[in-house]
């Protein structure tokens, strides 16, 4: 990471002839390296020999407490490293839950996320967020999917929102089930263009292609759809 960074402020000179920084709108002494993780659920529910990802991270107090230590032990190694030209965070790295590729498929869920399919109810998986959102200063967020009445209730959608941020959440990202955009994991696709590709028709929106991976290898759409109860 050292190497990398030498390489952008020493041989590329970014920070000194890129137009975004000539410009003013970025400065060296604002930016930081993030060490990046993906896995977590899976590096858990292997370690303690879970087979069905529905009883493992997420599901199973056991596997979450390992997760925790794992997390801890990360933040603690990261820590200990000096970061070059990072000096908006004290020459340290900070840790960042990566969402990982559409190419990794379903054995690297992204960053400490629980697997696709296996979430518990709403609450149970906003507690869950709390427990880990706390180490990854650089970014970590979940993904909720809305049944459509939720449209009916929006403040209490709010409420639940305003409740998981003063909880500890640092990130909320949630879309309705069936909704033509919707959220893969960092970014947005709409299915509609999806179709599109599956019947090798040109999509206008390059990001369309990591969507299709995402949906095909890592079930990115079948998330679990949670009803509104009031």
């Amino acid at each position: 990471m050292n190497d990398r960074i030498c390489f952008i402020v020493e041989k590329s000179s970014f920070f000194k002839a890129n137009f975004l920084a000539t410009e003013g709108f970025v400065k060296q002494e604002n930016f930081t390296g993030m060490f990046g993780m993906v896995g977590l659920a899976e590096c858990v529910n292997h370690l303690l020999g879970i087979e069905d990802p529905k009883k493992g991270f997420g599901n199973n107090e056991e596997a979450d407490q390992l997760g925790i230590k794992i997390v801890q032990k990360i933040e603690e190694f990261v820590n200990s490293k000096e970061a070059k030209y990072c000096e908006s965070t004290n020459n340290r790295y900070r840790l960042h839950a990566q969402v990982g590729l559409d190419s990794d498929g379903r054995e690297n869920s992204p960053g400490c996320r629980i697997p696709i399919g296996c979430e518990p109810e709403m609450y149970k998986q906003i507690a869950h967020s709390t427990l880990f959102h706390k180490y990854f200063p650089t970014g970590i967020g979940d993904i909720f999917k809305y049944e459509e009445t939720w449209l009916k209730t929006p403040m209490a959608l709010v409420d639940i929102i305003k409740g998981a941020l003063e909880a500890g959440m640092r990130y909320y990202s949630g879309y309705l089930a069936n909704n033509d955009v919707v959220r893969v994991t960092g970014y947005l696709v709409k299915k509609s263009e999806l179709e599109k590709l599956d019947k090798k028709k040109q999509s206008l929106n390059n990001v369309s292609v990591f969507g299709k991976g995402a949906r095909d290898f890592s079930n990115a759409l079948d998330r679990r759809v949670h009803e509104s109860t009031r």
